[in-house]
């Protein structure tokens, strides 16, 4: 289990499935992003933004939630290459297209 996020995610950390889908985060939850970015830079006190934060966080667990549903075994299969190759993009190029072929995942560029 992801624990942070209590997503089921089969013998893979954390950081490796955030790492996988970090373009998938970027482009579904940029407002949310842009918005706890802006919060951080106007006032330095952690407190002052957990509002904001919280929205990533939403976001980002209902993302990986939809492509933990539709699509687990492509990104565990994606993200333990990643892992196994030291996070070499290159290295993973065929899990990466198959995780991409899933419905749930925004189109990215």
């Amino acid at each position: 289990r992801v624990s942070c996020l209590n997503l089921p995610v089969l013998h893979v950390r954390v950081v490796t499935v955030l790492y996988a889908t970090n373009k998938y985060i970027a482009e579904e939850c940029h407002t949310v992003n842009k918005d706890f970015t802006a919060c951080k830079a106007d006032d330095p006190n952690p407190r002052a933004c957990l509002t904001q934060g919280q929205r990533v966080v939403s976001c980002v667990r209902s993302l990986l939630a939809r492509i933990d549903k539709s699509c687990g075994k492509q990104l565990t299969s994606y993200s333990k290459c990643l892992e196994s190759n030291n996070y070499k993009y290159q290295h993973c190029r065929k899990e990466e297209a198959e995780l991409a072929k899933c419905s749930p995942l925004p189109s990215s560029s």
